[in-house]
């Protein structure tokens, strides 16, 4: 349930400050405001499915596997370009950790499920 709500929040500053989430995304990347509102959508469509237990794993996988393409995508060469900046640094660990247990979830969940 932490899970999901944190995929709320995270939704919400997406669509609050969908023209700063748009400005991030790398340029060769098109249609990047669409895409700012999707991504949020997409977090609350995972946050209701994890919260609800209705294809829970496909949406922590799917979420887990959104969150490491922004990381290789977007944060992780906004590191490299500015090394020294804590808030890239910051961001992308967030990206990384946000991924990770999204997917550590989604085996957490299979784990649950099935029988010892």
């Amino acid at each position: 349930m932490v899970f999901a709500f944190a995929l709320v929040v995270f939704a919400v500053q997406h669509f609050l400050y969908a023209g700063v989430v748009a400005s991030l995304i790398p340029a060769w990347i098109p249609v990047r405001m669409p895409l700012a509102w999707f991504t949020g959508a997409a977090m609350i469509a995972a946050a209701l499915a994890i919260a609800s237990g209705v294809q829970a794993r496909l949406a922590a996988r799917l979420t887990g596997l959104m969150f490491v393409i922004w990381f290789l995508i977007l944060h992780l060469p906004r590191v490299f370009h500015t090394p020294r900046n804590e808030n890239e640094w910051t961001s992308a660990f967030v990206a990384l950790a946000v991924g990770g247990g999204a997917l550590v979830l989604a085996e957490l969940r299979i784990a649950k499920a099935t029988p010892a």
